[in-house]
């Protein structure tokens, strides 16, 4: 092992004027500290160049992957150090858990607000971000649209169906025509990336030339992805010409990009079909929220049912079987008639088994049909809250077992299993690979048979999991596992991995709900700047404990009280909103709907910020928006956020997950887990409004319970401030004298 020398970091980072911005400074430390504790947990040294402790191998046999944790409170600076770390070691991935926190990287370094970070060449830190295709606008069609060839209400996006890249055209076969020529219609596409050995395989049959021509391409060029292996991409000289989904890919390619931001949904496709590059570090921001994001359910849903059987295809299949039928036919006729009784008894034996085919195939229709209907019926049973838990590995083995007769007809589904490691599917909307990823769903189902639990609600309200005929469309297996869950994660990421966070949970939760043990704990800023301010009403409810803990979480804690809790909170609305804008954060918006109504009544300012649904107007007061939740990685500091209200403490609703993690741990157990959870989330949204020393902002609550929490925490950050800061004059006494443990609004 080479002798640890000491580093010399090089901070780096400017504003868009070229002006060479210091580090946050706090008392016991500062960003750059931070960098070189993460840095020396890697164990690298600088000797005239990087250089590595010991040997790593991303592929089979490496050494253990390092995993540390950066905890620092929200405003200090996290993404400037992790891009920091990034730049330092090499190449990075950092992934984010929101479109607003992506969208803020995207501003902030490689966008409007001009800032970056040098290299130790004087080059520029390249910094990419890749979305998913809704966040595209097609150009083919939004051209076509203009010319009144195509009629659209809305802009059309790339992920709409019926795309050159999306939609799913058929050979006279029932085959499925490549993507890469349905897609060749447009222009501008590229398509994604490619595994060595497609391409090999087009060279070997001398295609390559007429693919590249089929694309329009100038290059192919190559990049290894996680695994080791050689990946390549399609690329023109003229990147203008090329859609702005498929030059996210480019990103991947080491002359393109040294960071690429992506979000978490992002992460896993790439992940999990063997396409994410390799990379020195993986950094994973909002890492609280990220291992949440594996706290969820695997979904089997009416779709999926559908696309097994997919009806195009076998209707193609009985398309044929019918045509040779005619064929045999009117063979064994003219044989008849020459009195040929060999030749007879073969077609006749070919009749035979067409009518068996016709037969299979109907049957397949039928068995389908009855997955459907069971499907229902399980549906129904669970919309009632009577139903049998072992009903569901039902469904799963008549899915299994619909897949293993359709795989008997359509050979070609039997090489469609892919090792994820080596990405042997290249299109992810083939119909094959989509039996694949149903099978797998299933097959992670039936591996925790038993230790899950099945609902028909996911995370989100009840509503919002039906189709437009106003019925449940999925089914949710709640597996409350999220620790082997990241683990097979991260067993396909590269060895470096840092998490970084402003609320880190329980240590307890940590290890026993997500397997989580850091070979390094960063500890950043520990105290929340800026200055909470605490009033409330005359009279506030103390249902919050009682009904939250008593009722264990349920949805009675939510709708308890409900018309006492919405007159309370238009009261503390209208009261405060004078201080300045204004935020309201809710579990969910049916509870909350009665404020929207009185606010667009009286025409207050008001902005409706849920998921999908977004809503604004009136011109009376400083601006109120209600969200279901604090949009991480919102800048809410200055004025943009004066008085923060939260209607109720944000205790997860009692879903089918949580149902699932009280099987795992018990009551007891449960009860601390979602304690950690929800005063992580309680501690997120009071510190966005305040991210800067001179920032402030008023809180309320409808709900004594996430007042008193409130408190007790914000008393646990000035008494650290007061310790580490004794020069400041913090009058807690004053504050928080007698039982008045707060400000009272007049």
């Amino acid at each position: 092992m080479q002798k640890e020398m000491k580093r010399n970091l090089d901070w780096s980072f400017y504003d868009k004027n070229n002006k060479k911005l210091d580090f946050h400074t706090w008392i016991g430390g500062n960003q750059k500290q931070c960098i070189e504790d993460i840095l020396k947990g890697f164990n690298t040294v600088k000797i005239g160049k990087k250089e590595y402790d010991k040997e790593v191998n991303y592929i089979e046999g490496s050494p253990p992957q390092i995993l540390q944790l950066l905890d620092s409170k929200c405003g200090s600076g996290k993404s400037v150090i992790v891009l920091h770390v990034a730049k330092e070691l090499g190449r990075g991935i950092i992934i984010v858990q929101t479109k607003s926190l992506q969208k803020q990287y995207q501003d902030d370094y490689c966008g409007i607000n001009g800032n970056y970070i040098l290299k130790s060449l004087g080059e520029k830190l390249k910094v990419g971000t890749t979305f998913g295709r809704g966040n595209f606008i097609c150009r083919y069609m939004k051209e076509r649209q203009e010319r009144g060839e195509v009629l659209f209400i809305k802009e059309p996006t790339c992920n709409m169906q019926g795309l050159p890249c999306t939609r799913k055209d058929y050979d006279k076969g029932g085959n499925l025509i490549p993507r890469y020529i349905t897609g060749s219609e447009c222009p501008y596409f590229t398509g994604s990336p490619y595994p060595a050995h497609v391409i090999e395989n087009w060279s070997d049959k001398d295609r390559l030339d007429e693919i590249m021509q089929i694309y329009n391409c100038d290059d192919i060029k190559e990049y290894i992805n996680v695994a080791g292996n050689k990946m390549h991409i399609f690329t023109r000289d003229s990147e203008d010409s090329v859609c702005e989904y498929y030059k996210q890919f480019y990103n991947y390619l080491p002359e393109y990009c040294d960071v690429i931001i992506m979000n978490t949904a992002k992460w896993k496709l790439e992940t999990m079909m063997g396409r994410k590059p390799l990379v020195d570090v993986e950094i994973f921001d909002e890492f609280d929220l990220f291992c949440q994001d594996f706290s969820s359910a695997i979904t089997i849903s009416r779709k999926d049912i559908n696309n097994i059987y997919n009806e195009k295809v076998f209707d193609k299949f009985m398309q044929n079987i019918e045509q040779e039928y005619k064929n045999t036919i009117n063979e064994l006729y003219q044989i008849q008639n020459i009195k040929n009784d060999e030749t007879s008894k073969m077609l006749r034996e070919i009749l035979n088994e067409n009518d068996k085919k016709r037969q299979s195939i109907l049957q397949l229709s039928k068995i389908k049909k009855n997955i459907l209907d069971y499907f229902n019926l399980l549906i129904e049973k669970m919309d009632r809250q009577k139903y049998d838990i072992d009903e569901d590995e039902v469904l799963i083995l008549k899915i299994k077992n619909l897949i293993d007769e359709i795989r008997k007809y359509d050979t070609n589904i039997n090489n469609t299993e892919s090792d994820n490691n080596t990405n042997e599917i290249a299109n992810e909307d083939d119909y094959n690979e989509t039996i694949a990823k149903i099978k797998h769903k299933c097959d992670i189902i039936e591996e925790f048979k038993g230790k899950y639990a099945i609902s028909i609600e996911g995370k989100e309200d009840k509503e919002n999991n039906k189709d437009n005929n106003g019925k449940f469309d999925r089914l949710y297996y709640n597996i409350p596992y999220p620790d082997l869950i990241l683990k097979k994660y991260f067993s396909k990421s590269c060895n470096y991995l840092l998490g970084a966070t402003a609320t880190r949970l329980g240590e307890e939760t940590e290890k026993e709900l997500y397997g989580l043990y850091y070979d390094k704990v960063i500890n950043g800023r520990m105290e929340q700047v800026g200055d909470l301010r605490f009033l409330y009403a005359n009279e506030i409810s103390n249902n919050g404990k009682k009904y939250a803990m008593i009722e264990r979480v349920t949805s009675d804690y939510f709708s308890a009280n409900n018309g006492s809790y919405n007159a309370q909170l238009i009261y503390l609305v209208i009261k405060l909103n004078k201080y300045g804008n204004t935020l309201v954060l809710t579990p969910g918006k049916k509870y909350v709907k009665e404020l929207k109504d009185y606010l667009k009544r009286y025409g207050y300012k008001y902005k409706w910020d849920f998921s999908g649904e977004e809503e604004q107007g009136g011109e009376l007061g400083n601006l109120v928006t209600i969200s279901q939740r604090m949009h991480r990685g919102a800048d809410l500091s200055d004025d943009k956020c004066r008085v923060l209200i939260w209607s109720k403490f944000p205790y997860p609703v009692k879903n089918g997950y949580v149902r699932a993690i009280e099987k795992r741990f018990g009551y007891v157990k449960t009860d601390k887990i979602l304690e950690d959870i929800a005063m992580q989330e309680l501690i997120q949204g009071n510190s966005r409004g305040i991210r800067h020393w001179k920032d402030y902002c008023y809180l309320a609550s409808s709900c004594q319970y996430t007042y008193y929490k409130s408190m007790q925490w914000w008393i646990e950050q000035m008494t650290l401030k007061n310790r580490r800061y004794p020069e400041e004059e913090i009058e807690l006494r004053e504050r928080f004298k007698g039982n008045d443990i707060g400000n009272r609004i007049e």
